[in-house]
């Protein structure tokens, strides 16, 4: 499969990035809302290393992240600084704790 080159890309192949083994108990549900023509609304399923994507908003979150696809694709692809993008808010992510697991477990585009 072709390297991801928008944030809906990015998303669906989410469980391609994942990185087996170092959570291996984990379960989460995240909703990505990405605004513009390159995002969109996303549900990711994350349940003991299996990784389920579907388009829309499903079931109750543990992390809910919004912004705009031009930001987030410049965080996969190591262009935009993501603490900084968080900071003048142009990211927002309703649960610290479980965006840090989230980095963790996935590579980012630009690290594959």
């Amino acid at each position: 499969m072709a390297k991801p080159t928008t944030a809906r890309e990015m998303i669906i192949q989410l469980p391609l990035r994942h990185k087996k083994g170092l959570m291996p108990d984990w379960t989460s549900t995240v909703h990505f809302r990405i605004r513009g023509e390159t995002g969109g609304e996303f549900t990711v399923h994350i349940h003991k290393e299996q990784i389920q994507v579907l388009e829309g908003i499903h079931g109750k979150a543990t992390l809910e992240l919004k912004g705009d696809a031009k930001t987030y694709e410049g965080i996969e692809m190591g262009t935009t600084n993501p603490q900084m993008a968080f900071m003048f808010g142009k990211v927002s992510v309703s649960n610290l704790s479980e965006m840090g697991n989230l980095a963790k477990v996935f590579y980012r585009v630009h690290e594959m």
